[in-house]
């Protein structure tokens, strides 16, 4: 593997941004969770200041409220015509929709599940008055009777072999089917789970940043990693961890789903395993992950401009003569006419605003910036970031049926379907197969002691979710449908509602992407000049941390942005 040739400077900003620490290898943590809980620090505004921020996703709504608290006019211009959150959706009954037959049933259509490990966010869910409705969301499935028991009860299915998650990861299996079908041979990879090897293959790079370090040592171990690493994809690096064989890079991609993303940065999966561990404690909203973002609206609802997307940006760039003897920023938007893209839309005729501030904070995706005419032009190694960052395809498609038969034991399986016992008597988790589904989840808890519940039946990413995409959404429910029938049996159809919603993230009009994943050498050649300012023009949102895709990155961007603002007068 070659090296990279980014500077020290830059390597070491980009590993004390993976630590979130500063120069002096301090915590920014525990100010950043100040600031949630306190607001920003206490400074005299020499005149009132005023800042737009684009979109109203969870980073933009953060910074409206910490800089409003703070003393600032604030306006946040959003596309959508009445929802806040971005990527923060959950699919649940409205006053002029219903996506399930039980009206109780909710979805998440984004963002799901919210690590324990994350400061922020957890901080923010206290702050905002939902401590006590964070409930687990169960990534492994548990005992109903005790859900600190992870059972591991769920499916493999590859190759048309079908085997239990705890049988296949202790191979407890027949010789002929402890790889799961694939044919591999290589006594050094027989006898371990996919994970195991996987595992094994990142040791040398953990061993450089184990937690039991110092602080100092981490960051000398990351700029290794990223001087090392940066350039090669993740096929590169299992390549090599694998002597070239292909079939045990392919049983360990699928199993572990690396295949879909195999061309993408190899050190963004390595940077997200970092920050999650296998015995991560999940959590979820009860009732939907949306009210986090809804719970801030009280705060904003004045302040916030719906149906407004911005199509131009001009700003003050002193090293410019474009736009010479203008102050500040202005922001030009249009509405959508009635029945472009978003489903509901009231607008019929088509209305241009131009609204202006002291200092602008745009939070929206660069996919979807890249549509908004910035005069002057943004400083290069910006536009070019704008215009390279990767986006991911991630696509999710949910059926509802009306018995939770994945949670039926033995005995009520065969009093209900018969035939071969196929469920978990277990609570949550997930499949996993090598059919177009290829990730199953079950929801963590029953929605009001209903018998139903909403099955994550496929979640894709990148050219899995590709195929999906190209699919009408009406037509995706069977095909997802048939995915389960493959794990599960014909026996569970006569339970499914008919009644499914589905997301496409690239598909959508706004986010135009799931969120930015790293094509190899974008964190060194794109990401050091994502966050910086471009004159009164500042950026926050997940693309501009480093936990790509986490609402976690969303807020601790809301924060940087913010301080940066305050900094600037």
């Amino acid at each position: 593997m070659k090296a990279i040739t980014a500077s020290e400077e830059i390597l070491d900003s980009l590993a004390r941004q993976v630590l979130m620490v500063d120069s002096n290898n301090q915590s920014l943590i525990p100010g950043y969770k100040d600031i949630i809980n306190n607001g920003l620090p206490k400074r005299h505004l020499p005149a009132k200041k005023k800042v737009l921020i684009i979109g109203a996703g969870i980073s933009g709504m953060l910074a409206g409220k910490l800089l409003k608290d703070a003393g600032y006019e604030v306006q946040i211009l959003e596309a959508n015509d009445s929802r806040v959150g971005g990527r923060i959706k959950t699919f649940h009954k409205t006053a002029d929709h219903q996506p399930f037959k039980d009206p109780e049933q909710y979805a998440e259509a984004g963002a799901m599940r919210i690590p324990n490990s994350h400061p922020l966010v957890n901080a923010l869910i206290d702050k905002m008055g939902l401590g006590a409705e964070k409930q687990n969301f169960y990534n492994v499935d548990v005992a109903k009777n005790d859900p600190t028991q992870k059972l591991f009860q769920t499916w493999y299915r590859t190759n048309e072999v079908q085997a239990r998650q705890k049988d296949y990861n202790h191979q407890n299996l027949p010789e002929k089917d402890k790889t799961l079908g694939f044919p591999v041979n290589d006594p050094r990879w027989l006898g371990q789970s996919a994970g195991d090897l996987l595992t094994r293959a990142f040791q040398p790079l953990n061993n450089l940043i184990d937690k039991s370090l110092s602080i100092e040592q981490q960051v000398e171990g990351w700029k290794q990693i990223i001087g090392e690493y940066d350039n090669v994809s993740v096929r590169d690096f299992l390549l090599t961890s694998f002597d070239n064989d292909e079939i045990a890079i392919q049983y360990v991609g699928t199993l572990q789903n690396l295949t879909s993303r195999s061309f993408l940065s190899l050190l963004h999966m390595f940077i997200d395993s970092f920050y999650i561990n296998p015995g991560e404690t999940y959590w979820e909203i009860k009732g939907g992950n949306y009210r986090l973002p809804e719970a801030l609206l009280p705060y904003l609802q004045e302040n916030i401009v719906f149906n407004a997307r911005a199509t131009e940006i001009r700003w003050q760039d002193l090293s410019s003569s474009e736009n010479a003897g203008f102050e500040g920023v202005s922001v030009k938007t249009i509405n959508e006419p009635s029945g472009k893209s978003n489903k509901g839309r009231v607008s019929t005729s088509r209305v241009e605003r131009e609204f202006t501030a002291d200092y602008l904070l745009v939070t929206v995706p660069f996919s979807s910036l890249r549509f908004v005419e910035t005069k002057p032009m943004f400083s290069y190694h910006k536009r070019r970031a704008i215009i390279e960052l990767h986006y991911d395809s991630a696509t999710k498609v949910l059926l509802e049926f009306s018995e939770r038969f994945w949670e039926w034991d033995e005995a009520t399986w065969e009093q209900k379907i018969g035939g071969k016992y196929r469920g978990h008597n277990s609570v949550g988790g997930g499949s996993v197969t090598d059919n177009p589904n290829r990730n199953i989840y079950f929801p963590s808890h029953p929605v009001a002691d209903g018998n139903g519940g909403v099955v994550l039946a496929s979640y894709s990413w990148a050219d899995d979710a590709v195929r999906w995409d190209s699919i009408p959404d009406e037509d995706r429910y069977s095909h997802a449908l048939q995915g389960i029938i493959d794990l599960y049996g014909e026996g569970v159809r006569p339970f499914y509602t008919g009644h499914g919603t589905t997301q496409s993230w690239v598909r959508d009009y706004y986010a135009m992407g799931e969120a930015a994943v790293f094509a190899p050498g974008e964190i060194t050649e794109l990401h050091p000049w994502i966050p910086i300012p471009e004159g009164n023009v500042f950026f926050a949102g997940e693309h501009t941390s480093l936990k790509h895709a986490w609402i976690e990155g969303a807020l601790e961007s809301a924060i940087r942005a913010s301080l940066e603002i305050q900094e600037a007068g």
